[in-house]
């Protein structure tokens, strides 16, 4: 007869050694958040609702990716996730963790080799592939290549075990790796990693675009519209675009000409996409900054409001004073928001004015938080209450 008794998860190994000598840190998926730039966060808003603190320690790094501790057992393959309760035992702070762990991983020898593919792609290989993407955290690696790709790479790590990079100055071969990155992801179940690129410069790391196959439904179906949109209108661009004069035409090489019309299929499909996940934002530190702005303004202005009613022997002073405080908030706000999401200069001027106009500048600020909430959204995003904490 068999047994009705439900399975249990098996006791993880009894490790000998929960020393920092065998700390290393590795990449876990960050689901349901898109961290645009590098940046550690706290491990109290790195969790899932139904991860206990006391028992699992992550730092929210970048894009779709957190950062998790483990031990590794002498000998073997064997992993041991690290408590908070580990790190404090250690005297070490979670920065101080990272930095011990990635000198760590370049002591074992085991820095990825660049393994070139016919699509101008380069695969990453590593002796310890359990620890291949954890070398995302090594700077020195990543700035090693840039003597070889002087711009700068686009990363994909869509699975474990998966890791690939393409200049980030040829189009043809990031459009292969996205496309070998999206399939990848699709396909591997409950060991996907990333459904984003990323890209690496002489500033750091940054996300670059996401898969569609990371996407909710309802957002590939916004991306697919915006896609056959921008399609539609490289297409009526093409149609009206004049012919070149054969003089012109004439200085032309023939290697340039042929390299200008026959753009690759797969390089520009992913130009389109790339376009269709950046939405409405050109730079999304601007959007965020900004509505961190308009909102202390709309504080700063009811406060105001308040004293006026209050007190009259505050009109005069306090209170105007907020009033113009508010308002060159609500200006400045406006102008960071506006560049963000890509507006004219004659518009974010307009919106700087109208934010010292009383009670219109609320709404105003209102909507442009609205605004900006919403192409965060429509860009992949998931904006919440830390948003707005600069």
């Amino acid at each position: 007869m068999q047994s009705t008794t439900p399975a249990t998860d098996p006791t993880p190994p009894a490790f000998a050694e929960r020393t920092s000598e065998h700390l290393y840190a590795i990449v876990h998926r960050w689901p349901g958040t898109c961290q645009p730039q590098e940046q550690l966060q706290p491990p109290e808003q790195s969790l899932a609702r139904d991860e206990d603190a006391r028992e699992v320690l992550a730092l929210g790094y970048l894009a779709d990716l957190r950062l998790r501790f483990v031990f590794t057992q002498p000998g073997t393959e064997s992993m041991a996730l690290a408590r908070a309760s580990d790190l404090a035992r250690l005297e070490l702070t979670p920065h101080k963790a990272l930095a011990l762990a990635t000198m760590r991983l370049r002591k074992t020898g085991a820095t990825p080799t660049l393994q070139p593919q016919a699509n101008g792609t380069y695969r990453l290989q590593s002796s310890q592939p359990l620890l291949l993407e954890s070398h995302l955290t090594d700077r020195n690696f990543w700035r090693g290549l840039l003597a070889q790709f002087p711009c700068g790479v686009v990363v994909a790590m869509p699975r474990r075990g998966w890791m690939a990079l393409a200049p980030a100055d040829d189009n043809a071969a990031q459009a292969q790796l996205f496309d070998a990155a999206d399939t990848e992801f699709s396909a591997a179940g409950p060991q996907q990693l990333s459904g984003c690129l990323l890209h690496f410069d002489q500033t750091g790391w940054r996300m670059h675009v996401r898969l569609p196959a990371s996407l909710k439904p309802t957002q590939r179906k916004r991306r697919r519209k915006k896609t056959e949109e921008a399609a539609q209108s490289h297409a009526s661009q093409a149609t009206q675009r004049p012919r070149t004069a054969p003089a012109a035409a004439t200085q032309i090489s023939g290697a340039s000409a042929a390299t200008a019309l026959e753009l690759p299929e797969a390089a520009e499909r992913y130009a389109r996409q790339d376009f269709a996940n950046s939405g409405d934002i050109e730079d999304s530190h601007l959007v965020t900054t900004g509505m961190q702005c308009l909102l202390a303004a709309l504080v700063v202005f009811v406060l105001g409001a308040l004293l006026w009613k209050l007190s009259p022997f505050m009109r005069l002073g306090p209170s105007q004073l907020l009033g113009t405080a508010a308002a060159a908030l609500g200006a400045i706000g406006a102008v960071r928001l506006s560049y963000g999401l890509g507006a004219q200069t004659t518009t974010a001027l307009l919106y700087a004015v109208a934010s010292f106009t009383p009670i219109a500048n609320m709404a105003l600020w209102a909507w442009l938080i609205y605004t900006g909430l919403r192409a965060l959204r429509d860009a992949g995003w998931q904006p919440s209450w830390r948003t707005f904490i600069p």
